[in-house]
């Protein structure tokens, strides 16, 4: 029987990199979010002229939702990552952040509210 159970934990404990293809997926996203980044950036600039403060203001605020999406999923992709499937190894990487040696399930779940809550009320 505790062999059974053995083998069930090992299961379980391999199914984590099932989540391996979405956080390719994930990593996806922000390239095209890139894209449109730029995108708005070039017609912000190249349609300036014409554009009253409130269209300016709007294609601004876009901007800066993009960046907060974009964020968002390097906080949800490296966050989950580090702490679902495997450790990455950037420990002497010259422009590891602090707080990323830091992140645990429930350091990663607040993070998440805490942008979500903010993005709402840039959506709102």
């Amino acid at each position: 029987m505790k062999k059974i159970e053995q083998l069930l934990e090992l299961f379980l404990f391999c199914s984590r990199w099932m989540q391996l293809p979405v956080f390719w997926g994930l990593l996806v996203a922000p390239v095209l979010f890139a894209v449109k980044f730029m995108l708005q950036l070039w017609k912000l600039i190249t349609q300036f002229e014409v554009m009253d403060e409130n269209t300016i203001l709007l294609s601004v605020l876009g901007l800066i939702d993009i960046s907060m999406v974009i964020n968002l999923l390097v906080v949800v992709f490296i966050g989950g990552y580090t702490t679902f499937v495997s450790k990455i190894e950037f420990e002497n990487h010259e422009d590891k952040p602090e707080r990323l040696g830091k992140i645990n399930a429930s350091s990663l779940k607040i993070k998440l509210i805490v942008s979500l809550v903010v993005f709402r009320g840039f959506t709102c």
